[in-house]
């Protein structure tokens, strides 16, 4: 497969086409081997880029320290065999022909790690939750435990009281009991 750097390559010489589209010229023989020109327009042919079909390589015109040999998978994305002149199709459109698994993986990968982010994210907002949680249950636990004391001592003062009142009633029906009925 073609390096990331090859690529770019490819993408910086193409750029000089207008709306990123390539033309290819009909083959001829140059050194008697056929070859491609992807060229500017149709009318314009120097060799921007090289393409040798017969030849598991691209030569590039320029020196590319070392990007000489490039996968051949590019050439049979780009050329189609026949000699139709316009044949036309976009950098966009070659590039995802050859690259369209390594993309997806990427796409996959890129939704992956994404995934594992935002799942790292709801773990530590989830503990976090839990602990304001259990905080919160043992302030309401300790708020509980005072409203229930106090209920307590109210249901003690309630009952003191009424016991009281009891005794109260009773005295005062005695006390009544007795002027009514003296001994």
């Amino acid at each position: 497969m073609l390096s990331e750097a090859v690529v770019s390559y490819i993408a910086l010489v193409l750029t000089y086409v207008p709306p990123s589209r390539v033309f290819l010229d009909k083959p001829f023989n140059h050194n008697d081997l056929p070859h491609m020109v992807l060229s500017r327009s149709e009318r314009i042919t120097y060799p921007h880029l090289v393409i040798w079909p017969l030849i598991d390589r691209i030569a590039f015109p320029l020196n590319t320290n070392g990007l000489q040999n490039v996968d051949y998978t590019l050439l049979g994305a780009i050329i189609s065999f026949d000699d139709s002149k316009g044949t036309c199709t976009s950098l966009n459109d070659v590039m995802m022909r050859c690259y369209r698994s390594r993309y997806k993986e990427r796409i996959k990968a890129c939704v992956n790690l994404r995934t594992e982010r935002l799942a790292k994210r709801q773990g530590v907002i989830l503990k976090e939750v839990e602990n304001l949680r259990q905080e919160v249950c043992s302030k309401d636990d300790e708020r509980i435990a005072k409203l229930q004391q106090f209920a307590v001592g109210y249901s003690f003062k309630v009952s003191a009281l009424r016991e009281n009142h009891k005794k109260l009633h009773e005295e005062k029906f005695n006390v009544r009991f007795l002027t009514k009925y003296p001994r």
